[in-house]
């Protein structure tokens, strides 16, 4: 349309000025951005405590056979037999273990079927791969992988065997699985960052 401007006169004579000239300072400060400060502030600070001060549980995992015994019933002539379930954990966590701990047990085959017993007896002294086949025998020594330094924990096996699927199976001499044992808490921190936990005498 003639007669009208394509500009405005104010955005006309701001371009006409020299461009050295300062501008005004462009001043952004919406309410949000101190209550944002504080709630980034508050998160972190309660991340960084919930790091410091939660603990974690630690578990000790490994190979683990089951064994039949034979056992002579005191009442009668009848030959009974005892399960129970040998497990080889790391050599390092002896210290840690004790009877009376709770064992889970995995049997290969059988996955998310957990069977838990109470330890009944701990090794005292720490084994190699070799010699803890020998303490199983011929027969059954050869059925597991052993790599390193292990600790042998006995516990005793139900008779009634073990539910798989809502169903009662039989333990057999020579099933193999994995054993795991609950240690002690640890705190989180300190799985963050091992370094500190001799810095801090843990």
């Amino acid at each position: 349309m003639r007669g009208e401007r394509l500009f405005r006169q104010e955005a006309l004579d701001e371009h006409a000025r020299p461009f050295d000239r300062e501008g005004k300072v462009l001043r952004i400060a919406p309410a949000w951005t101190s209550t944002a400060y504080w709630l980034v502030t508050a998160v972190a600070g309660a991340g960084l405590a919930f790091i410091a001060l939660a603990s974690v549980p630690r578990y000790a995992e490994g190979p683990a056979i089951v064994r039949v015994e034979p056992l002579e019933e005191v009442a009668s002539t009848r030959k009974g037999a005892r399960l129970e379930v040998v497990a080889f954990l790391p050599g390092h966590h002896l210290p840690s273990l004790l009877p009376g701990m709770t064992l889970r047990l995995e049997l290969d085959g059988w996955p998310q079927t957990w069977q838990e017993v109470t330890v009944e007896t701990v090794g005292r002294s720490v084994l190699g791969p070799a010699e803890a086949r020998r303490l199983l025998g011929p027969a059954l020594g050869d059925s597991l992988t052993l790599s390193g330094p292990v600790v042998p924990l006995r516990a005793g096996l139900p008779a009634e065997g073990f539910r798989a699927e809502r169903r009662t199976l039989d333990y057999h001499e020579g099933m193999v699985g994995r054993a795991e044992v609950r240690l002690e808490s640890e705190r989180l921190l300190f799985l963050l960052m091992p370094a500190l936990r001799g810095a801090l005498g843990n």
